[in-house]
């Protein structure tokens, strides 16, 4: 495996891992990788624009049918944003597990509805295979489709320090703004 590793850093430039090699190749201690994603306007965005602040990392879909999941995310970490004191080096990031039915302009009329603040908050998709399977992973995240198209999802937030690691997570919203601060600390 080491020698698989060697050959493909070698056969292409620094920085040019495509994402499913740079997951492949991620430890939980690392920076997260500087994955692709689209946000809510359809510019293409890297997770390394975030570096230098704490980002709050909530996984969403927006036909989710369970209050206490996915509109109960989107509804803790807007009430965190209200929250928090005006300057406060925190963005928040709402990633979705539904990149086919999410579209930038799906993700824009869910922000407004839950009255995001965008100009801290950034809600995003990408290619299908990274959104259902890569970045989930990172963050422990399970997402298993149903027939009738619901996704069943592990519900958490993660919190990722300006230096791009994992600094705190909670489990099924359970968070506070004061948690959140606390952790940032």
């Amino acid at each position: 495996m080491l020698l698989l590793l060697m050959a493909c850093s070698s056969a292409q430039p620094a920085g040019a891992l495509d994402w499913e090699q740079a997951i492949e190749t991620w430890h939980y201690t690392d920076p997260l990788p500087d994955l692709p994603v689209t946000d809510h306007t359809g510019a293409a965005r890297h997770l390394h624009e975030w570096h230098g602040e704490h980002v709050l990392i909530g996984f969403i879909y927006t036909a989710c049918p369970d209050a206490q999941a996915c509109p109960m995310t989107t509804a803790r970490m807007a009430q965190i944003q209200r929250e928090v004191p005006e300057g406060t080096p925190l963005r928040f990031l709402s990633l979705t597990l539904d990149p086919a039915r999410d579209t930038p302009e799906t993700l824009s009329a869910y922000a407004a509805t839950h009255s995001a603040d965008l100009a801290t908050w950034t809600f995003a998709t990408g290619e299908p295979e990274l959104m259902t399977d890569g970045l989930p992973s990172l963050f422990n995240v399970l997402s298993l489709p149903d027939a009738d198209g619901t996704l069943d999802h592990t519900i958490k937030l993660t919190l990722i320090g300006p230096d791009g690691r994992h600094v705190a997570e909670w489990k099924d919203n359970a968070v506070t703004t004061a948690d959140v601060l606390s952790a940032m600390r």
